[in-house]
């Protein structure tokens, strides 16, 4: 679905997935969205005209993560099926497939050129791939399996939870590994801030944490969720990082010191993902219980909830230019709200 930022009304659904729509991507260019699916497709829709352009069809399992080229032109898609997939969007076929990897991949970015992808798995093993030769560059194996993987907008970072519990950031172009530390737990999410410099990971210990990606130093413990920690993010700002629980509630922290600044109520189920707006006024926030929250974060408080979707959110994205929110969910639905009127169009 997407949604209208401003009041929250419907803007338009996006129907055809035919199970759970698990990812979905913005082209940069701000014309089409991408969705993965558990239906093991992947679906091109046009935000002006609010319909499906076409259908691609390749994997043999869910899709699991997606890329959008930088020229807006080319799709990565990333499958339980083992393979990622390159896709042209103008030719709307998959050009080649990339395999290797022994076990699902569970996220895939391009470089800022476009000329390599870099691809993380439950095997273990993250893989550069030169896409001009259609070949691995190298493969990066470690002693546990992968829990949670980030890979910075560049392509030249990858920051990594391990089964082992342990976080990790590698850097594949200087072939250095920092060992961050480690949680009690498994290791719900990793994330970066806009800069790079700083990364935030979520554990079934019921804390995050806030990493140097510089140096490796643990520049805070992020303590008070009485559950497992399931999402966690930071503004564009890096002034506030955010939290979202098992135990249904938000927590703000205040990155100058670490402390919890603010709790914010009012799921009813587990939080599931977290966003924020572009401009940083406002989170976003899709839970289990079917809805998804709109926080004013210098009132501190609920705008308004969207109630549309009928299942559990998995993942909330805008487009480049902040008007527009899309929700993807169980319910085999994106939604895609105007953020300036919240009327459906």
């Amino acid at each position: 679905k997407v949604w209208k930022i401003e009041d929250g009304e419907e803007e338009f659904t996006l129907e055809g997935h035919t199970d759970t729509v698990f990812c979905i991507a913005v082209t940069p260019d701000g014309a089409r969205i991408v969705s993965g699916s558990y239906d093991k497709n992947l679906k091109i829709w046009s935000i002006e005209d609010k319909q499906e352009m076409f259908t691609l069809s390749n994997h043999s399992d869910r899709v699991l993560a997606l890329a959008v080229s930088p020229d807006s032109e080319h799709v990565l898609s990333a499958s339980k099926d083992e393979t990622i997939k390159y896709w042209s969007l103008e030719k709307q076929i998959s050009e080649f497939t990339l395999e290797g990897h022994g076990n699902s991949v569970l996220a895939v970015t391009f470089s800022k050129d476009g000329q390599r992808a870099v691809s993380c798995a439950y095997d273990n093993t993250i893989k550069v791939w030169d896409l001009r030769t259609k070949r691995q560059d190298f493969t990066l194996t470690y002693q546990a399996d992968l829990s949670a993987a980030c890979v910075t907008d560049d392509g030249t970072r990858v920051v990594v939870g391990l089964q082992s519990h342990d976080i990790l950031v590698r850097n594949l172009e200087r072939d250095v590994n920092h060992q961050l530390g480690s949680h009690a737990k498994t290791i719900s999410s990793v994330e970066t801030n806009a800069d790079e410099s700083l990364a935030i990971s979520s554990s079934w210990d019921s804390t995050s944490a806030v990493w140097s990606v510089a140096d490796g130093e643990r520049l805070y413990n992020l303590e008070g969720h009485s559950n497992r920690v399931l999402c966690a993010t930071f503004t564009p700002d890096s002034k506030w990082a955010v939290t979202g629980s098992f135990d249904n509630l938000i927590k703000v922290w205040n990155m100058s010191n670490g402390k919890m600044e603010f709790p914010l109520k009012g799921h009813t189920n587990s939080v599931v993902c977290v966003t924020a707006s572009s401009d940083g006024k406002r989170l976003f926030s899709g839970g289990a219980d079917n809805t998804i929250r709109v926080w004013n974060l210098a009132e501190r408080k609920e705008e308004f909830a969207l109630l549309d979707h009928l299942q559990p959110i998995n993942c909330l994205l805008q487009t480049p230019s902040g008007e527009q929110l899309f929700s993807a969910a169980d319910d085999k639905t994106i939604r895609v709200f105007n953020l300036e009127d919240r009327k459906e169009e």
